[in-house]
């Protein structure tokens, strides 16, 4: 078969052999009148869980609790969640897959993050390490499937087998969850819930983690424009052909409104590459079936090489001069001394009163670090102060 020649793809309404069905709904909610689809369901319960809510407080790359008050447009993790899902619902669109639970899968990946963002994971997986270690990704599914306490018929989110298994394994299979942090937890909810986490996850949880990529590159740019770290005619991998051609259209366009334009044009280029190589991907292996997604060797929602080079190149970038930059390393260098004086504390016998009956069942190591890393990082820093200096109130 020719790779080159036009192809008549499953319309915006179709459903693609590939894409994942929503499983029968058993029970009813809301007296009978819900009329929502599993994955619909899914969506709504991670958009009303606390761990959702708290993301707005949680660093995405400059945290609020360290702000001067200038920093309000930042993206936190939260905004960055919903522009995950938005990009992902309409790549799930074009591939004719489950937007829903695309959506669902998208919203919910960073659930798992502490406060003060992997500065303060690396300090929690210390903390951590003779009980098996802290992973945001593994937390995140130890939220929606335990942590959260709202329903009055169960814990967690009651979410669907595709759910959870899109969330775990959006960055790839996991061939031996012995060899992770958090290895022990996670094996246990592969064997309850029959997560097949050595098997590739579905094109919904391929897409939502793509979307992660494109989106916090190009959001992580133009935060970094706004913050004065970045100068958006600096000459960066994949930034620079797409400036000039703003520049030429605009000539002497504002900073801020060259970043944004910077951004959006930079997401809608690795869209539209992604869509025509996957779509590419998916007639060469022939995939007919959600089976043959999981069974595929590599990802099929991917880059073309080439863009992928150039996101790579990318990344390298921004990680010199935007994330390792003295203005972040200088508030990240705070946080360990943050992190460890909240755990000294809670360990010593200070945890919440709706809190304690879980040392019964779990280690107080892990209790200690599940309750931390739900703190937003404005709340963690207020703590700290609190016990270190009790004046402060």
């Amino acid at each position: 078969m020719s790779l080159d020649r036009p192809v008549a793809w499953p319309k915006a309404s179709a459903r693609a052999p590939y894409a994942c069905n929503p499983p029968p709904r058993l029970g009813q909610d809301n007296q009978g009148f819900d009329r929502r689809t599993t994955f619909q369901r899914d969506r709504d319960r991670i958009l009303h869980a606390n761990a959702f809510r708290k993301l707005q407080g949680k660093t995405q790359v400059f945290s609020q609790a360290f702000s001067d008050g200038q920093n309000d447009y930042y993206r936190t993790r939260l905004t960055h969640s919903l522009e995950v899902a938005q990009i992902a619902r309409g790549a799930a669109r074009a591939l004719a897959v489950d937007e829903d639970l695309t959506e669902a899968i998208a919203l919910a990946h960073d659930l798992g993050h502490p406060p003060f963002g992997h500065t303060g994971e690396e300090v929690l997986d210390d903390f951590c390490a003779p009980v098996g270690g802290f992973d945001h990704n593994v937390q995140a599914l130890r939220i929606v499937i335990e942590l959260e306490r709202m329903y009055a018929a169960f814990d967690g989110l009651g979410l669907s087998p595709a759910c959870l298994e899109g969330l775990i394994k959006h960055n790839g299979p996991i061939r031996d969850p012995a060899e992770m942090k958090m290895g022990a937890l996670l094996g246990a909810y592969d064997q309850a819930y029959e997560l097949d986490l050595s098997h590739q996850t579905s094109l919904e949880g391929q897409i939502a983690a793509w979307a992660d990529d494109v989106a916090y590159l190009a959001h992580d740019f133009q935060d970094g424009v706004r913050s004065g770290v970045l100068d958006p005619q600096v000459h960066a991998p994949l930034i620079v052909p797409i400036r000039d051609v703003v520049n030429a259209q605009y000539p002497g366009v504002h900073p801020q409104r060259l970043a944004f334009e910077v951004a959006r044009r930079l997401i809608d280029a690795c869209w539209r590459d992604m869509i025509g190589h996957t779509r590419k991907q998916l007639l060469a292996a022939d995939i007919q079936s959600l089976a043959a997604v999981r069974d595929h060797p590599d990802l099929l929602v991917a880059n073309s090489p080439a863009l992928q080079s150039d996101k790579k190149a990318l990344r390298a970038f921004m990680k010199e001069h935007l994330y390792h930059h003295d203005s972040l390393t200088a508030h990240r260098a705070q946080v360990p001394d943050i992190i460890m004086g909240l755990t000294a504390h809670y360990q010593a016998g200070h945890l919440p009163p709706d809190w304690q009956d879980r040392l019964e069942k779990q280690d107080p190591k892990r209790v200690v670090a599940d309750y931390i890393a739900g703190m937003t990082d404005r709340f963690a820093l207020q703590r700290y102060k609190q016990i270190t200096d009790p004046s402060t109130g």
